[in-house]
Protein backbone atom coordinates (compact mmCIF):
# COMPACT_ATOMS: atom_id res chain seq x y z
CA UNK A 1 0.00 0.00 0.00
CA UNK A 2 0.97 3.15 -0.36
CA UNK A 3 -0.63 6.64 0.38
CA UNK A 4 0.44 10.25 -1.25
CA UNK A 5 0.39 13.00 1.39
CA UNK A 6 1.68 15.64 -0.83
CA UNK A 7 -1.16 15.62 -3.16
CA UNK A 8 -2.39 19.25 -4.09
CA UNK A 9 -6.09 20.01 -5.01
CA UNK A 10 -7.13 20.24 -9.01
CA UNK A 11 -4.26 18.00 -9.69
CA UNK A 12 -4.28 14.77 -11.91
CA UNK A 13 -1.60 12.25 -10.53
CA UNK A 14 -0.55 8.70 -12.05
CA UNK A 15 0.77 5.71 -10.24
CA UNK A 16 2.09 2.17 -11.13
CA UNK A 17 3.07 -0.35 -8.53
CA UNK A 18 5.30 -3.69 -8.86
CA UNK A 19 5.77 -6.12 -6.17
CA UNK A 20 9.50 -7.28 -5.34
CA UNK A 21 11.05 -9.64 -3.45
CA UNK A 22 14.98 -9.93 -2.08
CA UNK A 23 15.92 -11.20 -5.40
CA UNK A 24 13.77 -9.80 -8.10
CA UNK A 25 10.99 -7.25 -9.07
CA UNK A 26 7.49 -7.73 -11.20
CA UNK A 27 7.05 -6.04 -14.32
CA UNK A 28 5.09 -2.77 -13.53
CA UNK A 29 1.34 -2.82 -13.35
CA UNK A 30 -0.88 -0.64 -15.74
CA UNK A 31 -0.74 3.05 -15.32
CA UNK A 32 -3.63 4.84 -13.25
CA UNK A 33 -4.71 8.16 -13.46
CA UNK A 34 -6.63 10.17 -11.24
CA UNK A 35 -7.49 13.91 -10.29
CA UNK A 36 -7.74 15.33 -7.08
CA UNK A 37 -11.27 17.64 -6.30
CA UNK A 38 -10.70 21.30 -6.40
CA UNK A 39 -11.64 22.95 -3.08
CA UNK A 40 -14.09 25.57 -3.87
CA UNK A 41 -15.25 28.21 -1.27
CA UNK A 42 -18.73 28.73 -0.45
CA UNK A 43 -19.93 32.20 1.41
CA UNK A 44 -22.56 33.19 3.00
CA UNK A 45 -23.54 36.98 3.58
CA UNK A 46 -26.15 38.17 6.04
CA UNK A 47 -28.38 40.64 5.35
CA UNK A 48 -31.83 42.28 6.34
CA UNK A 49 -32.68 44.29 9.86
CA UNK A 50 -32.50 41.38 11.79
CA UNK A 51 -30.06 38.57 12.72
CA UNK A 52 -29.64 34.66 12.89
CA UNK A 53 -27.27 32.20 12.57
CA UNK A 54 -26.36 29.81 9.21
CA UNK A 55 -24.85 26.39 9.91
CA UNK A 56 -23.39 23.80 7.46
CA UNK A 57 -23.96 20.31 7.03
CA UNK A 58 -21.17 19.25 6.17
CA UNK A 59 -19.71 21.57 8.92
CA UNK A 60 -17.58 24.35 8.11
CA UNK A 61 -19.59 27.53 7.49
CA UNK A 62 -21.16 28.63 10.90
CA UNK A 63 -22.24 32.04 10.65
CA UNK A 64 -21.84 34.35 13.35
CA UNK A 65 -18.72 33.09 13.44
CA UNK A 66 -17.49 31.91 10.45
CA UNK A 67 -19.64 32.94 7.58
CA UNK A 68 -17.43 30.79 4.38
CA UNK A 69 -16.16 27.48 4.30
CA UNK A 70 -13.87 25.44 1.63
CA UNK A 71 -15.40 21.94 0.05
CA UNK A 72 -14.11 20.02 -2.42
CA UNK A 73 -15.78 20.61 -5.54
CA UNK A 74 -18.66 18.54 -6.07
CA UNK A 75 -19.91 18.48 -2.83
CA UNK A 76 -23.22 18.83 -1.61
CA UNK A 77 -23.93 21.78 1.01
CA UNK A 78 -26.65 22.11 3.12
CA UNK A 79 -27.41 25.41 4.87
CA UNK A 80 -29.78 26.12 7.36
CA UNK A 81 -31.22 28.89 8.69
CA UNK A 82 -32.57 29.57 12.45
CA UNK A 83 -33.45 33.35 13.06
CA UNK A 84 -32.36 35.26 16.40
CA UNK A 85 -35.41 35.94 19.11
CA UNK A 86 -36.98 38.97 17.83
CA UNK A 87 -36.20 37.75 14.11
CA UNK A 88 -37.89 36.34 11.20
CA UNK A 89 -35.71 34.27 8.58
CA UNK A 90 -37.01 36.10 5.42
CA UNK A 91 -35.22 33.92 2.68
CA UNK A 92 -32.44 32.61 0.54
CA UNK A 93 -30.85 34.32 -2.87
CA UNK A 94 -28.06 33.48 -4.90
CA UNK A 95 -26.05 29.96 -5.60
CA UNK A 96 -29.57 28.69 -6.36
CA UNK A 97 -31.50 28.99 -3.54
CA UNK A 98 -34.86 30.35 -3.14
CA UNK A 99 -37.43 30.39 -0.20
CA UNK A 100 -36.98 29.63 3.02
CA UNK A 101 -36.47 26.32 3.74
CA UNK A 102 -33.14 25.16 3.71
CA UNK A 103 -31.02 25.75 1.04
CA UNK A 104 -28.72 22.77 -1.06
CA UNK A 105 -25.59 24.12 -3.06
CA UNK A 106 -23.15 21.83 -4.75
CA UNK A 107 -20.35 23.25 -5.08
CA UNK A 108 -19.02 23.39 -8.65
CA UNK A 109 -16.87 27.36 -8.42
CA UNK A 110 -17.13 29.94 -5.84
CA UNK A 111 -20.24 30.61 -4.77
CA UNK A 112 -21.98 33.09 -2.69
CA UNK A 113 -25.48 32.66 -1.32
CA UNK A 114 -27.16 35.44 0.63
CA UNK A 115 -29.56 34.77 3.92
CA UNK A 116 -32.11 37.80 4.74
CA UNK A 117 -33.08 38.19 8.27
CA UNK A 118 -35.86 40.29 9.19
CA UNK A 119 -36.21 41.95 12.43
CA UNK A 120 -40.33 41.23 13.34
CA UNK A 121 -42.70 44.42 14.50
CA UNK A 122 -43.68 44.76 17.90
CA UNK A 123 -46.65 46.57 18.65
CA UNK A 124 -47.21 49.41 21.53
CA UNK A 125 -50.28 50.73 22.43
CA UNK A 126 -51.14 54.20 24.13
CA UNK A 127 -54.07 54.89 26.44
CA UNK A 128 -54.95 58.08 28.18
CA UNK A 129 -55.42 56.81 31.91
CA UNK A 130 -56.67 59.74 33.19
CA UNK A 131 -59.18 62.23 33.45
CA UNK A 132 -57.86 65.10 31.66
CA UNK A 133 -57.58 65.60 27.56
CA UNK A 134 -53.99 65.44 25.53
CA UNK A 135 -52.08 64.09 22.69
CA UNK A 136 -48.95 61.81 22.40
CA UNK A 137 -46.71 61.52 20.05
CA UNK A 138 -43.67 59.10 18.97
CA UNK A 139 -40.42 59.77 17.43
CA UNK A 140 -39.99 57.99 14.90
CA UNK A 141 -43.12 58.84 13.88
CA UNK A 142 -46.08 56.21 14.20
CA UNK A 143 -48.39 57.52 17.37
CA UNK A 144 -49.94 60.60 16.96
CA UNK A 145 -53.30 60.59 19.38
CA UNK A 146 -55.81 61.17 21.73
CA UNK A 147 -57.53 58.72 23.51
CA UNK A 148 -56.00 55.31 22.49
CA UNK A 149 -53.55 54.52 19.51
CA UNK A 150 -51.22 51.79 18.05
CA UNK A 151 -48.44 51.03 16.28
CA UNK A 152 -46.06 48.90 15.33
CA UNK A 153 -42.04 49.12 15.10
CA UNK A 154 -39.06 46.67 14.45
CA UNK A 155 -38.05 44.67 17.23
CA UNK A 156 -35.30 46.54 19.16
CA UNK A 157 -36.43 50.69 18.04
CA UNK A 158 -35.80 53.25 20.54
CA UNK A 159 -38.93 55.38 21.11
CA UNK A 160 -39.77 58.35 22.51
CA UNK A 161 -43.08 59.61 23.52
CA UNK A 162 -43.96 63.12 24.21
CA UNK A 163 -47.28 64.02 25.75
CA UNK A 164 -49.00 67.42 25.74
CA UNK A 165 -51.61 68.05 28.22
CA UNK A 166 -55.04 69.57 26.65
CA UNK A 167 -57.09 72.46 28.09
CA UNK A 168 -57.29 72.16 31.66
CA UNK A 169 -54.64 68.92 32.39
Amino acid sequence: TFTDSAVTDGTTYCYRVRAFNPTTYSDYSNTACSATAQALGLAVVRTGTGSGVVISAPSGILCGTTCSGTYAGGTPVTLTATPATGSTFAGWSGGGCTGTGTCTVTVTSTTSVTATFNAQPTGLSVTNGGTGSGTVSSAPAGITCGTTCSASYPYGTALTLTGVGGTGA
